[in-house]
């Protein structure tokens, strides 16, 4: 007893190219997309498809390939999940408090070379204590110690 691929067949039956009538786009490239579909199928001959759309057999391989490569970069695997919100999404106190960390990162960088520049080069920055330095750095010439006066003494 041998059953038919027919009697086995269970379940909604195949829709095909048909499936393109409910995408999204205009009819010239839905009829573009039923013919390729078509095509790979063998339902229609490449020469029929190319005489359809009136454009040469190179053209329709390369449309072909076309969206053969964009339905394969489609179907690569992703990032499992939800993708993130979009930038957008954030309000504005997020950004706000973003450009606040900026500017404070800035400044810390700037206060940080000005201490720096200020190790380096103390004169430029606080000439008083650079002069005070620079008065203990030079030798001060030695002094004879006071004596104290005598009293006028009249000679004798």
């Amino acid at each position: 007893m041998s059953v038919s691929e027919e009697e086995v067949r269970r379940g909604r039956p195949p829709k095909g190219s048909s499936l393109v009538d409910g995408l999204d786009g205009s009819e010239h490239a839905r009829e573009r997309l039923r013919l390729i579909l078509n095509s790979l199928a063998g339902k229609v001959s490449v020469e029929d498809a190319c005489r359809r759309l009136d454009i040469s057999e190179a053209r329709f391989h390369e449309m072909r390939n076309e969206v053969l490569q964009a339905a394969l970069h489609r179907l690569e695997p992703g990032p499992m999940g939800r993708p993130p919100a979009p930038a957008e999404a954030e309000g504005s106190a997020a950004v706000s408090l973003r450009e606040e960390v900026r500017q404070l990162k800035q400044a810390l960088v700037a206060s940080q070379l000005r201490e720096e520049l200020a190790i380096a080069m103390p004169a430029h920055f606080n000439p008083k204590k650079a002069k005070a330095a620079e008065l203990k750095k030079t030798p001060q010439p030695a002094q004879a110690p006071e004596q104290p006066e005598a009293p006028d003494r009249k000679p004798s």
